[in-house]
């Protein structure tokens, strides 16, 4: 018992197992490895230092001595009678017993005085038009209000401004229906007047387009308010009527006289309509309103001009947050949201191991916001007298997914560092205790430690190769082969969140219906059979090419062997790149080839055969679709319409780049073989075709069987061959998950990341590449006889 308690003891305290056991150098070391766990865990935190989430808002905060200088400047423009007194703010310094303003103070009363001036409420909208200018958003005693005057409100109805109809030669206007969904959309056209009389989208292309875009003109004694109607084309914008808004088969034409004493009327918030009359709603919270000023909000919007013109003291970042914290202090539930948020625990005050952990779990929590809702601050608080733009939004940056997995990865993995150290000294206080007990000898320190370096020699000098490995290659390992089992994709995804998923996207490799969402699964497979295709036939073709070569200059009729062996070299020494670029622009429609075919009359012999044509023309003639070159030039790179054509021009010009390889390679195997073997075979009285076949083609095949598995792995992710010159081929788009006809699974997986960021499928595109190429090659390698005989 007391082992196991020795052992528990190093794993509370780690090295207080082996102070039991009375090795306290042995124990100063396994706590030396402690203390530096601890030490980098409360360094990195914010245990003793605190946190303040306001402190991710960009600008400075005012102080409490902007605050105190503020109501001291008041104070005495009152007494000066430069100023009339504000009973509301003076009230409210009396009931809370302040003498000197703080900061939390005067956010505090600024938030309470603008909704108590700033009521949600309708209006009428002719008297709030007709008003003069200083009387403008002042309260009115036909206001509406919610809470007081619900049963009128509650008959008010609601009108839309903006949107646009479709008009026939009768005069009947049709709105647009999607019966789909975004992305598979399914339109319709529905009668506004009557919902039973449906079109069709080819019923419609003849009518024309009518748009309301919330222009609102008044009447001259402002009892009628109308709605401006627009035809647009390119370059122009017509004005057709004017609508009443009640009413709306009550119109103005353009040509009717009243149309010049029309107002236009500026409406940002909503409309609504009971009878003939005509509500607008005014909620300073909403999208696009403001809070109007009062009374000690434009004294203090005067004072803070001021005084950043005395002090240049704030910035506009400065005055934003300023605002920000008042719309909190409005809006307290968006306040607690953003405190939630913004102070999480595990993020903002957890340190490095704690907070890596966390960051795996979860990949974050806190979106990216933008605080738009400071724009309805700005007549409230002006801040348009200081220098520099007025800021009309404030953006905070939330959590970003990858960066906190990566850095959890890496803490992470430096923690399991120090858990080998922890599980090694539970296991020594252990079995050294059980070790003393049986033997009653106890062994040194130094002694251990020594045994211990001899023992565990090639172990140390590894270690830190492997733990740079660690991070260097095995880490962003991990990290990819995770990123499949995660939502991360889209442009957004980069600077913002994504969840873990589970094998919901390998699932979607399997899924072959038709939910919303693009066809991984289709596309894969289709993708997938032609990089078989390409690599098998790629593969046996620069192979047996080389082979069928070096046969060639080997045979004892070729003279100047040497000379053909350079010249047929070159094709490899080349850049890849740069022969792939090169056939690009060869094989281009408007390329060298093309042209030449063209001078020699080949062209007409295509056209008069039916090859080369418009594609209606082609289907009408009846050949098969393989035989199908192009419309006006042969398509070598780029068919949309004979995707096999292209793909075999693929593969054949993908012998020029791989065989001199194997041709060289061919040569030297040739080169090697016993010549007693042919002898033996001459007397015998073989053929050439049986020296062939017994002799040259086993004993080569059996020296590059291995090659010949790494080259088929090679054409599997051959990226270059398939990019540089097709760039993906034809059809690439939405439909087929951004494949086109020649992408191999590699280009694919390029396309999705590097231009359309969906990283997650692509990293499970790349472990099924790797379980199917590593099993084939691991398969095929265990087959040959050079592995078996190994």
């Amino acid at each position: 018992m007391k082992h196991v308690f020795k052992g528990i003891a190093s794993g509370i305290i780690w090295g207080l197992g082996q102070i039991f056991n009375k090795q306290y150098l042995k124990a100063a070391f396994f706590f030396v490895v402690f203390a530096v766990l601890i030490v980098i865990e409360l360094f990195s935190s914010r245990f003793l230092t605190g946190y303040d989430p306001y402190s991710k808002i960009p600008g400075d905060d005012f102080d409490d001595a902007f605050a105190a200088r503020f109501h001291h400047t008041y104070n005495i423009d009152v007494e000066g009678n430069r100023i009339r007194p504000i009973p509301e703010f003076d009230l409210y310094c009396e009931e809370n017993g302040i003498s000197k303003l703080s900061i939390d103070n005067l956010i505090e009363f600024i938030a309470v005085d603008l909704v108590n001036e700033n009521n949600v409420k309708f209006y009428l909208l002719s008297e709030e038009a007709s008003a003069p200018a200083s009387e403008k958003g002042t309260d009115r005693d036909s206001d509406l209000y919610p809470g007081e005057d619900d049963a009128v409100i509650g008959q008010l109805i609601e009108y839309n401004a903006m949107y646009t109809t479709y008009m026939a030669e009768t005069n009947e206007e049709y709105y647009r229906h999607n019966r789909g969904t975004e992305i598979e959309t399914d339109y319709i056209y529905i009668n506004i007047d009557n919902p039973n009389d449906i079109k069709y989208p080819d019923e419609v292309t003849d009518y024309i387009q009518l748009h309301r875009e919330g222009r609102i003109f008044a009447n001259a004694d402002y009892s009628k308010f109308y709605n401006e109607v627009v035809t647009k084309s390119l370059m122009t914008k017509e004005v057709v009527r004017y609508e009443n808004i009640t009413d709306r088969t009550d119109f103005l034409t353009v040509e009717e006289s009243e149309v010049e004493e029309l107002k236009y009327i500026p409406v940002s918030d909503g409309l609504y309509y009971y009878n003939d009359i005509v509500y607008g709603y005014f909620n300073p919270n909403r999208y696009g309103a403001q809070y109007q000023p009062t009374a000690f909000t434009e004294y203090f919007s005067g004072y803070l001009a001021e005084y950043n013109r005395t002090y240049q003291a704030n910035d506009q970042d400065d005055i934003a947050k300023f605002k920000l914290r008042i719309y909190f202090e409005i809006n307290p539930d968006a306040k607690a949201h953003f405190e939630e948020v913004y102070d999480n625990f595990f993020y903002d005050r957890a340190g490095f191991f704690l907070k890596g952990i966390w960051s795996v779990i979860t990949l974050g929590s806190a979106e990216n916001i933008n605080y738009y809702q400071i724009e309805n601050l700005s007549n409230a608080i002006d801040s348009s007298q200081l220098s520099g733009m007025v800021i009309s939004k404030i953006y905070i940056r939330g959590h970003i997914s990858s960066y906190l997995l990566i850095r959890g990865l890496i803490s992470t993995l430096l923690l399991g560092f120090f858990m080998i150290f922890y599980v090694w000294g539970i296991r020594d206080a252990y079995k050294t205790s059980v070790k003393y007990q049986k033997s009653k000898h106890k062994v040194k320190d130094s002694v251990y430690f020594k045994e211990l370096y001899e023992s565990s020699f090639e172990y140390i000098v590894l270690s830190p190769a492997f733990f740079a490995i660690v991070f260097i290659s095995i880490m962003p390992i991990i990290f990819g082969f995770l990123i499949a089992f995660t939502s991360y994709n889209g442009r957004a995804a980069d600077i913002g969140l994504f969840d873990w998923v589970g094998f919901k996207n390998f699932l979607k490799v399997f899924s072959f219906g038709s939910e919303v969402g693009l066809p991984f699964g289709k596309t894969f497979w289709r993708v997938f059979l032609w990089t078989v295709i390409w690599s098998v036939f790629s593969t046996l073709t620069v192979f047996f090419g080389g082979f069928f070569q070096a046969i060639v200059i080997n045979s004892e009729r070729v003279p100047f062997k040497k000379f053909w062996r350079t010249l047929l070299i070159l094709p490899w020494a080349v850049p890849a790149i740069i022969s792939q670029m090169v056939f690009a622009n060869f094989f281009n429609e408007y390329g060298v080839v093309n042209n030449f075919l063209n001078n020699i009359g080949v062209y007409d012999l295509f056209k008069q055969w039916g090859m080369l044509a418009k594609w209606s023309e082609f289907l009408e003639s009846g050949l098969p679709r393989i035989l199908y070159m192009g419309h006006d030039n042969i398509q070598w790179f780029g068919n949309p319409h004979n995707p096999w054509f292209v793909r075999i021009v693929l593969i054949i010009v993908n012998i020029w780049l791989g065989f001199p390889f194997y041709m060289a390679l061919m040569s030297s195997v040739m080169t090697g073989i016993d010549r007693s073997l042919y002898e033996a075979a001459d007397i015998d009285g073989a053929s050439k075709g049986q020296k062939f076949k017994y002799i040259t083609f086993p004993l080569v095949l059996f020296s590059t069987a291995p090659l010949l598995i790494m080259c088929f792995s090679g054409n599997f992710n051959n990226f270059g061959m398939i990019y540089f010159t097709t760039q993906g081929g034809a059809n690439k788009g939405y439909t087929t998950a951004f494949a086109g006809d020649t992408d191999i699974l590699i280009s694919w997986m390029y396309t999705l990341t590097v231009e359309e960021k969906y990283y997650n499928m692509a990293s499970v595109f790349s472990i099924l590449i790797f379980l199917i190429v590593g099993s084939i090659a691991a398969w095929n390698y265990a087959r040959t006889k050079a592995f078996k005989e190994d």
